[in-house]
This record gives C-alpha cells, structure tokens and sequence, in this order.
C-alpha cells in the first residue's frame, strides 16, 4: 500500500503498508538520508531494520563489561589473599605456620576459594554483590543504560556522584586497573 503523497522506498514500505495515515505523517523523512531516518525512528518508536539495535547492543557491550569487572574483582581478591599468605611464612619461623599457609596458596591457586561476585538486574542498576564466606554486601550499582559506576550508599540505592563509567574507554580501563574486591577505588578522592 502507498502513501497518497509519495512512493515510500526502504524502512518506510513496511510503514507506509502497516498504515496509510501514519506514512504520511511521516512523508516528510522520505527526503531525509537513510541514517537519519533510522537514528529519529529508533529513538522515536524504537523500530528497527536490518540488524541489532543499538540499545541491545550496547547492552550486549556493557554485561561484557560487568563481566570483566566482577573477574578483576576476583583477581584481586585471590591475589589479596596470596599476598597475605606469604606474608605470613615469610614472617614466621613455625613450620606448622608456614606448612599452613603454603596449603591455603595452593588451594587458591586451584581456585578454591570462598569468594564470589553475584550479579543482580534490576530496573535502573545492576548491583554486584560480593559474596564472602557466606556474608553479602553490594560492592557497587551500574547504570543499565550509561554504564555509570556508583558506589553503594546501602544496599537499595547508589551513592550520588559517578565513579566510573563502563562505556567510555579510559574509564573502564581505569576502572579495572584500580578495581579492589573491597571496593577502596569506589572512594572519591
């Protein structure tokens, strides 16, 4: 079905055939490039041709991203936790002590340990709850849509200033070089 104005080419066949009346409303955006047209229909009514959306996408980026930060938060607390355990032989003369501490770096070395960060989809935020012999804390909230990282002010609600922002190159690079499992780079300084 065609529009009384104009023969619609592109996106706008399937709209002009899903109602007469709306193609032309939107007549107009015929004479505008294609990219144009995509960008003001996906913020517009969302709809999409021709492969993902971008939201979706993005999306897609930013869970890759939560994933990255919750391994660098594993890391760290694995290396956190060697570097106490040498501490320990290196300053101590028992033998039962030290035998103590070579056992725990090997059991985290096969990756037995009592450690994990939970990750929990919510309208606004994903909060990462770290889960440490068996007590839970929110470690930090990340915007759905930004990728902006807060620090928790409670266990409901982010603190007010951005930390960090997972979408945005430098930041996350930051982010993950800084990223403590006790959450010490959430701090403004």
């Amino acid at each position: 079905m065609a529009c009384s104005h104009h023969q619609p080419s592109g996106p706008f066949i399937f709209l002009c055939a899903y109602s007469r009346s709306f193609s032309c409303l939107i007549s107009d955006l015929v004479s505008v490039p294609q990219v144009a047209q995509e960008t003001i229909l996906r913020s517009t009514f969302g709809l999409l041709y021709g492969g993902p959306d971008e939201e979706n996408l993005m999306n897609s980026q930013l869970s890759g991203y939560i994933s990255k930060l919750c391994s660098a938060l594993k890391t760290d607390y694995k290396l956190s936790q060697m570097r106490g355990h040498f501490h320990a032989i290196k300053n101590t003369k028992d033998e039962h002590v030290k035998e103590y501490h070579r056992n725990q770096i090997k059991e985290i070395l096969k990756g037995k340990i009592n450690f994990d960060v939970e990750i929990s989809h919510g309208k606004k935020y994903v909060k990462l709850i770290i889960v440490n012999s068996g007590s839970r804390s929110v470690h930090c909230f990340i915007d759905n849509v930004t990728g902006d990282v807060f620090k928790p002010a409670s266990w409901a609600k982010p603190a007010k200033n951005v930390r960090y922002n997972l979408l945005n190159d430098q930041s996350r690079s930051l982010c993950y070089e800084k990223a403590d499992w006790a959450g010490g780079y959430l701090y403004m300084r």
